[in-house]
């Protein structure tokens, strides 16, 4: 197998050096060119946007992957040949074992493995004749899956038996010598349809190995057939990492020119490429709105505004690490929705028609296929209009409905009011009928109608602005306002009772609600009296008129007897003679007597009060019968006052005679 091998080398070697083919070498040091970029747009909002972007590393176009096939083939370079070939070229990284540990060494768990592989390489492709590698395993194989990396593992090799963790969800294989040709089909329809391209048909050769076990999410993609088994499927978490497990020819039988393609098997490999590298490109994308791809032509579907903006693309050399970027910018443009105006209302009687007109655009389309700004429309039905705006993006309007019907041909009824004045009752207010203000409405129709008012009341005295509105049974109405005036033409009715009043210091004050016994009206009513205040000249009984008045100026009396109780005291003094000479109240300086008692009598109530006072003002006793002793002549003045407050006064004149000489 081997001399065959080198054989075809040779040969293979000889027809790309005639042909003029180079073979790329990749350098760790090689920037990647964008050649160019853009984008579809200006788009508007709810339509798709591509963006686009080429370019080349190296000289070879971006629309590679990064793909590394791992360990060696004792020497055999049959993969470096397929991939760079032409129809791959430059697209495989081969590195050894060691290298390929290297890039996760000292990551803690398999998930942090996975994520250091997937930054590096979009596919791992295990060789059939690859040395163990003791840190492969299923647990590292599904986390790299897990992160939308694809894997491709070819032959018998010792790494398949690692991948078997005991689970049903793991692959399990083993070698043997198998023939090559079609081992295994795609159940029909075929889920990835790349694997059916190029006159493939579906058939997948196997060589070098037979799979016992493989996860169930599996089952969805591949029929199984016979011992000589391979798999292929979509990881069903994460990213959707792909998974093929194959044993191909050894060499691939990469010669084209010649008889050396057994089963297709080139084509093969090329189609199962594409599955492996779905959705994978050179390019990597971010822009606004949280957007990311790693496709060289992304599309957005349903863009929305938050779509606008600038986008980066990053073209990177996976075999060095140098990169590009550039930037496109995307206009989003928002339609505006239109608007409908109509010539008159949309309910009409059959044979009437209504124009209905759009908002100013570029272009129209009704939903009647007219494709004018305006309409004319005579038919029921809802009415839309689409319009393209000065962005050239479209909107629709909302819809117009139209109603047909011999209803809408009915003729509204005529209002018609008064002003009236209506009065309130027993509890000051007044409710007036829907109708109450009516002055002969009709309606053309001859139809019933039926009065409703803003307001029923009830209504105290006051002004009130009433609208009556009339409606016919078509629903039509009409309405009309009149003034409402209340009034209270009904008077108070006084009802009084006899109030006997004590002067106190003289005087008695009384107010109308002493007299008042039940006094009462309709509305809120005041009270006065004709006499409220008495003295002690007024001592008895009084005839006094009480007065209820209310808002609207109703009034009433009536009379009730009060009696003003007290006394009014009187008051004499006694003559006296100080001596026996018949002159009287007669005080004789150096003779008889030099002081007289003076002695009152009172009458007329009691608690009496005394105050003695000469002419000159001066008080000369609080007592009833003070002793004096004048000197000159004087008149003695004497006020008494009872209980109630009334006073009486008199006066007595002492003459005084000198007789001393």
């Amino acid at each position: 197998m081997k001399n065959k091998f080198n054989q075809i080398i040779k040969f293979f070697t000889i027809l790309l050096f005639v042909g003029g083919i180079s073979i790329t070498t990749w350098s760790q040091s090689v920037v990647p060119v964008i050649t160019s970029i853009g984008n579809s747009g200006p788009v508007c909002v709810d339509s798709s946007l591509t963006l686009n972007a080429t370019g080349t590393v190296g000289g070879v176009s971006s629309s590679f992957i990064r793909m590394v096939g791992i360990g060696g083939n004792y020497g055999n370079q049959a993969f470096t040949q397929v991939f760079t070939s032409g129809d791959r070229a430059g697209s495989i990284d081969r590195i050894s074992m060691g290298q390929f540990d290297a890039i996760f060494a000292g990551q803690p768990n398999n998930a942090a493995r996975a994520a250091a592989l997937k930054a590096r390489y979009d596919v791992l492709m295990f060789t059939w004749a690859s040395p163990i590698d003791y840190n492969i395993n299923w647990g590292l194989i599904t986390a790299y899956l897990e992160t939308g990396g694809s894997v491709f593992v070819d032959g018998d090799g010792g790494n398949i038996t690692r991948f078997y963790d005991g689970t049903p969800n793991s692959v399990r294989g083993y070698g043997g010598g198998t023939t090559g040709g079609c081992n295994y089909t795609l159940v029909t329809p075929a889920p990835f349809p790349a694997l059916v391209a190029n006159g493939v048909n579906g058939c997948f050769a196997n060589d070098h190995l037979y799979v016992a076990s493989y996860p169930s999410w599996m089952e969805a993609y591949i029929v199984a057939s016979g011992r000589n088994l391979a798999v292929a499927g979509v990881y069903p978490g994460g990213n959707n990492g792909r998974l093929i497990v194959q044993g191909p020819d050894q060499d691939y039988h990469a010669y084209r020119g010649g008889g050396y393609i057994a089963g297709n098997q080139y084509q093969i490999i090329l189609n199962q490429l594409d599955f492996l590298t779905a959705n994978q490109a050179g390019f990597t994308w971010t822009g606004p709105n949280g957007f990311t791809s790693n496709e060289a032509n992304p599309v957005i579907p349903s863009v929305t505004a938050a779509n606008a903006g600038v986008y980066t693309a990053t073209l990177t050399n996976t075999n060095g690490g140098a990169s590009v970027s550039a930037t496109t910018t995307v206009v989003v443009n928002v339609a505006e929705t239109p608007e409908v105006s109509t010539s008159g209302a949309t309910n009409l009687c059959p044979g009437d028609f209504i124009t209905l007109t759009a908002s100013a655009g570029g272009s129209y389309l009704w939903s009647n296929g007219a494709t004018t700004q305006s309409i004319v429309v005579g038919s029921q039905g809802n009415y839309t209009v689409k319009v393209a705006g000065s962005n050239g993006c479209i909107a629709e309007s909302l819809p117009i409905t139209v109603n047909i019907n011999n209803t809408y041909c009915n003729a509204a009824p005529i209002a018609k009011a008064k002003d009236i004045t209506v009065f309130v009752d027993e509890n000051c207010s007044v409710s007036i009928s829907n109708n109450a203000i009516d002055d002969g409405s009709s309606d053309p129709d001859g139809d019933v109608i039926t009065y409703s008012l803003s307001s029923n009341g009830p209504f105290t005295v006051g002004t009130y602005i009433i609208t009556m509105t009339v409606t016919d049974p078509s629903n039509e109405s009409d309405s009309a306002t009149a003034t409402v005036t209340v009034k209270d033409v009904t008077a108070p009715t006084v009802i009084t009772q006899t109030y006997p009043i004590t002067l106190v210091n003289g005087v008695a004050n009384i107010t109308p609600n002493d007299i008042d016994a039940g006094t009462f009206d309709n509305c809120a009513f005041t009270l006065s009296i004709d006499k409220d205040s008495f003295s002690c000249d007024d001592i008895g009984d009084h005839v006094i008129t009480l007065t209820a008045v209310d808002p609207s100026g109703n009034a009433a009396s009536n009379t009730a007897i009060v009696s003003v109780l007290g006394d009014v005291p009187t008051i004499s003094i006694n003559d006296f003679n100080a001596v026996n000479t018949q002159k009287e109240n007669t005080i004789f300086l150096g003779f008889g007597p030099q002081s007289v008692n003076l002695s009152t009598v009172v009458s007329g109530g009691s608690g009496f009060t005394y105050q003695w006072t000469t002419s000159s003002g001066e008080v000369v006793s609080n007592q009833a019968n003070p002793s004096i002793s004048p000197v000159v002549s004087t008149t003695y003045n004497v006020t008494v006052t009872n209980s109630n407050g009334c006073t009486a006064s008199t006066s007595i004149y002492i003459c005084v005679i000198d007789a001393r000489d």
